[in-house]
């Protein structure tokens, strides 16, 4: 994907705050069974593992994909279809 086409995916979907955890560790969600256009849905995680950068989360690593003031990230089992999307700012970091 171009930056174009990562945008117009971002902003075609809709961000749904995580309000469970509004004060440990904020962020934002997009649903596959929700995205107006699941293919490009697709075409985005797979430019995310195409693309990912470790960052550490409390005692462990997590594997995000960065693009302008957000990170992005999934966690669905090996070999299984994301359902969702979490993004987070950036400077939202938790290595303590």
């Amino acid at each position: 994907m171009i930056d174009i086409e990562i945008e117009q995916f971002i902003n075609n979907n809709e961000w749904i705050f995580a309000k469970t955890y509004a004060k440990t560790t904020p962020h934002e969600y997009c649903l596959f069974n929700k995205s107006k256009d699941r293919e490009q849905y697709n075409r985005f995680v797979l430019h995310m593992k195409q693309n990912l950068n470790k960052e550490r989360f409390f005692n462990t690593y997590f594997s995000y994909f960065y693009f302008g003031e957000y990170k992005y990230w999934t966690m669905e089992k090996v070999g299984e279809q994301p359902i969702l999307i979490n993004r987070a700012l950036r400077i939202n970091t938790y290595d303590n």
